[in-house]
């Protein structure tokens, strides 16, 4: 039987900010329950499209997907030739409409457009020829379906009240809903504040902080594993617009050559240079409850071999960038779960890999006259001394071992581009902080400043990383698409779709590239029961788009709304969080203490 509401309001969700209360900064507080109707639903972790659903959320969960068509008793069509969108269908005492059909809320009208039973009372809602809606269907383009920035009337919001609760109604016709994407390499430190809700103006609802906690606790100012863990509980609430930070690292783990930048209440085995070393650095983090230990480049084997295996004793999980003097495939057999970056899997994919591992790992170990070899050597030689029989092998270890792999070809693609002046004038450069923009210009003048052998390189080694990238995805080993963000010209939330479209170039079809932001991110997380799909039972963490995915990956980037933990935010909303975004960066530029009104 189906419940239906008293009166129904029809208001067009640019208008929502108007009625709202909350203002731009803040969702809509969460309804008894949120009904997505007749929206085209792709789901990730099962590969499926599928047409017509209603979605219905309540308490931050998906309770129910159904069929969103009006059928008669033998399945088909109720009236020929009409396709029939949501709405309420009533006749004069409030009971089903006419026996033998089955009816989902929607309204009927014959091809004419007037109603189609006497004694139906009916909402306005759209009638359209044809039988219906296959899985093919949808906008081809990625200009069809509507701009982020230019879509005046992203959904219908249907406002209705019952007798004891109240549902919120949007009209997904013509959209497709997807899982909340999760950008599986980010970095929160420095600058929480405005950030924040630019992930969910792009649609990241989750995020893996890989610099999770501080050096030094006491350090006033300082941004810790608990401060990630209150600000969780304020996404969580829905008290604070942002991403779920539910895997949060470490600081860095450095080789000694760095000790010197430790804070000097900090123990120098933090960055250790022996076994012994390794050991307490795993013990120590392990005490402060991170999640997973972050390694960096410069630890000696010894050292990282031993952290490793201490770890995996504490049942703590290892990360990060694989140690330049360690290969893959040894930080694989010693537990390291996630290879962060491509330049590490390219390094062994060479024949010239096991030389320059060697080198290094007599630098990090502090042999007499080691010396690091030279970075145009070290381009030139990985480059062309590829050896895709070695690479297969490597991969398909990395694969049985489980080793999940996030390449960041944003990192590579700006040393690529610093010479490209459409690249470097990005209009996305509006919401970066001065700081971060002056970082960010010295490092590609300095790429740009290179010969014109070595521009030539960041080239093949960029393209080369997209290749190993697609040879991993082959081989099964489970790829994560993270984005490293504020690091140079990586946006944080927006550069979250760049990376689709190079992990789309690097031959992972559509549904395969939003795997790796959703059911991916879930598994590797072991929250796969919870996140990453669209599902009953899952959270209702959501992307409603203006058009489909699957035939254009930057459609990504066609955002209607945002759903998190069943709170919805509308065009408008999301458009003003990149306001306040902008806002920020202008008072930063005129030395006024940034602020932001969410």
């Amino acid at each position: 039987m189906i419940r239906v509401p008293r009166r129904m309001r029809v208001i067009a969700m640019a208008c929502i900010a108007l009625w709202s209360g909350a203002g731009l900064g803040a969702a809509a507080p969460l309804p008894t329950e949120l009904i997505i109707r007749d929206v085209t639903v792709i789901d990730p972790s099962s590969g499926q499209m599928l047409d017509h659903r209603s979605v219905h959320i309540a308490a931050g969960k998906i309770i129910k997907i159904e069929p969103a068509l009006v059928r008669n008793a033998s399945g088909s069509i109720a009236a020929d030739g009409i396709e029939v969108e949501p709405a309420l269908v009533r006749n004069a005492s409030g009971s089903i409409a006419a026996d033998g059909i089955e009816v989902e809320p929607v309204l009927v009208r014959n091809a004419s457009g007037s109603i189609a039973a006497d004694g139906i009372e009916v909402e306005p809602a759209r009638v359209r020829k044809g039988a219906g809606r296959n899985a093919s269907a949808g906008p081809s383009g990625p200009g069809q379906g509507g701009g982020t920035q230019n879509n005046h009337a992203a959904a219908l919001l249907v406002d209705a009240e019952r007798n004891s609760d109240a549902a919120t109604v949007l009209d997904g016709a013509g959209k497709f809903l997807i899982p909340g994407l999760w950008d599986m390499h980010s970095h929160l430190r420095d600058y929480v504040e405005y950030a924040l809700p630019m992930h969910i103006a792009f649609g990241v609802t989750g995020i893996r902080d890989m610099s999770g906690d501080c050096p030094d606790p006491k350090a006033p100012a300082a941004f810790c594993i608990d401060d990630v863990r209150q600000l969780n509980s304020r996404v969580s609430a829905g008290t604070e617009p942002g991403p779920r930070v539910l895997w949060a690292s470490s600081d860095f783990v450095h080789g000694p050559e760095l000790r010197s930048s430790l804070p000097g209440t900090m123990p120098k085995y933090l960055y250790p240079a022996t076994a012994e070393e390794g050991r307490l650095v795993a013990e120590h983090w392990q005490a402060r409850s991170v999640d997973f230990i972050k390694t960096y480049n410069g630890i000696p084997p010894a050292a990282y071999f031993a952290l490793a295996d201490r770890a995996r004793e504490l049942g703590i999980e290892v990360s990060g960038h694989v140690p330049l003097g360690v290969s893959t495939s040894e930080a694989a057999a010693h537990g390291h779960k996630t290879i962060e970056h491509a330049r590490s899997i390219l390094y062994d994919c060479s024949d010239y890999g096991p030389e320059y591992r060697a080198a290094m790992a007599a630098v990090a170990s502090g042999v007499p006259n080691a010396n690091t070899p030279d970075s145009t050597e070290r381009m030139r030689r990985t480059v062309n001394e590829f050896d895709a029989q070695r690479c297969e092998a490597i991969l398909s270890d990395l694969a049985k071992r489980g080793v999940y792999y996030t390449p960041t070809h944003l990192t590579r693609e700006s040393d690529a581009r610093a010479s490209d002046a459409a690249y470097r004038n990005d209009p996305r450069l509006k919401y970066v902080i001065p700081k971060w923009r002056e970082y960010w210009e010295s490092n590609l003048n300095s790429a740009a400043s290179k010969s014109a052998e070595v521009r030539e390189l960041y080239q093949r080694f960029h393209e080369l990383g997209l290749r190993v990238t697609g040879m991993a995805h082959a081989a099964g080993v489970k790829i994560l698409a993270g984005t490293d963000a504020f690091d140079t010209m990586i946006f944080p939330g927006a550069s979250l779709h760049d990376e689709f479209a190079l992990l789309h170039k690097a031959g992972l079809s559509p549904m395969e590239v939003l795997r790796t932001a959703t059911t991916n991110a879930a598994e590797y997380l072991g929250l796969q029961r919870q996140y990453g799909a669209v599902r009953e039972g899952w959270t209702a963490d959501l992307v409603l788009l203006n058009a489909n995915p699957l035939h254009d990956i930057r459609n990504t980037r066609e955002i209607a709304a945002v759903i998190v933990g069943g709170r919805w935010y509308e065009r408008a909303q999301l458009d003003g969080f990149l306001r306040d975004a902008e806002r920020y960066v202008e008072q930063a530029k005129a030395n006024v203490a940034p602020s932001v009104e969410h």
